[in-house]
């Protein structure tokens, strides 16, 4: 007994001594939210997360390697936070951010993996203060499963990664009838259920990145005035007047293949118009049930907000999603469809700004 007595005490410290490690970051001030209730909610799920076959770095030596590069806590970067993985060994850095509006809050956090840059799992949730507890327990139980249902060593677990949604062929996606002039597919691009939130891309653009903003835009030398592709306006740089996207540039062509695309800006208003967009809650996520008023079919489509510069905005609250279309007064935009609680609407925004993207199919 005693010699399998300590075979076990061995074995078991061996497990700990090769399993992956993971950062769990301070969760990051987002809007609308003091110190001392992000403080709160992050302690809620700190004490709720736990990996199977990875052990928690301690917050004592990641807030010591933060000071040491002189970071902010509270409000990093994501290439910071994939240094301070490296530089901590780690193989996950996991790090929420917390938005309040009114008296909700809404959560996200994300996993990302060091050796990669990518994102490997994202959850999220929307509550009251009087539900924090349990939101959080059970976002700490969600994402921790999402970890553990995936192969995070060939870096194919996320449900967001662009290396996964490349191989995704036509014949695996997903769509519905709505009786319009294309089909719908059931799932943001990226994504593999359709409450999940999918990838965010720039338009144009087809990979996805860390950070959004126009000097990392790949149509632009750095401005909105020095537009190199898509353009009809000779003082924003060089002139092509194309307005629809090519389909080497059209992400849901590039990565799903057949004919697969991006939804032009009339497929969009085909949508708002045919339609009727129904609020609700699925899997404990926010967005819109999109049902057909010709033969009853639907989508949904989640809020899952938008990504600027390295940051996330209003997931949870807001969706936004790219058409294939260009604003041809201000070609420095393009077209898309936004909706939140209430409200469904089509607009312009920045091209270089990470936006959700809808698959249709002829």
């Amino acid at each position: 007994m005693k010699r399998l007595f300590i075979f076990c005490i061995l074995w078991l410290i061996s497990l700990t001594l090769h399993a992956q490690r993971f950062a769990l970051l301070d969760f990051q001030l987002g809007t609308n939210v003091t110190a001392e209730e992000v403080d709160a909610l992050g302690y809620n799920f700190r004490a709720n997360f736990f990996i199977d076959g990875y052990r928690d770095i301690p917050s004592a030596q990641i807030n010591s390697t933060i000071e040491s590069f002189g970071f902010n806590r509270s409000d990093m970067t994501r290439q910071q936070m994939l240094r301070l993985g490296r530089e901590l060994a780690a193989k996950l850095v996991v790090v929420g951010t917390i938005n309040k509006l009114m008296d909700e809050y809404t959560v996200e956090v994300n996993a990302l993996d060091v050796s990669t840059g990518l994102t490997c799992a994202t959850e999220g949730a929307t509550f009251v203060k009087n539900e924090y507890r349990t939101a959080m327990e059970t976002l700490a139980d969600n994402l921790a499963e999402k970890l553990g249902n995936y192969d995070l060593a060939d870096s194919k677990a996320d449900i967001s990664s662009s290396s996964q949604s490349s191989q995704m062929g036509s014949s695996k996606v997903g769509y519905v009838d709505l009786g319009l002039s294309v089909k719908w597919a059931t799932c943001n691009l990226g994504a593999h259920q359709p409450e999940e939130y999918g990838d965010y891309y720039a338009w144009g653009e087809t990979e996805i990145k860390m950070t959004y903003d126009w000097s990392v835009y790949k149509w632009s030398n750095g401005s909105s005035s020095s537009l190199t592709k898509y353009n009809t306006n000779s003082s924003l740089g060089r002139v092509d007047h194309k307005t629809v996207l090519d389909p080497a540039d059209d992400v849901a062509k590039v990565k799903l293949g057949g004919s697969w695309r991006m939804p032009s800006d009339t497929e969009w208003t085909e949508l708002r118009t045919k339609c009727t967009w129904t609020w609700t809650t699925q899997s404990g996520v926010n967005g819109y049930r999109v049902t057909s008023k010709i033969n009853g079919n639907s989508i949904f489509l989640p809020v899952a907000g938008f990504r600027l510069n390295s940051d996330p905005y209003i997931v949870g609250i807001s969706g936004y999603y790219w058409s294939s279309s260009l604003d041809t007064d201000s070609p420095y935009r393009a077209c898309y469809v936004c909706f939140y609680f209430g409200e469904v609407g089509r607009g312009y925004y920045y091209r270089f700004v990470g936006q959700s993207v809808r698959p249709v199919s002829e």
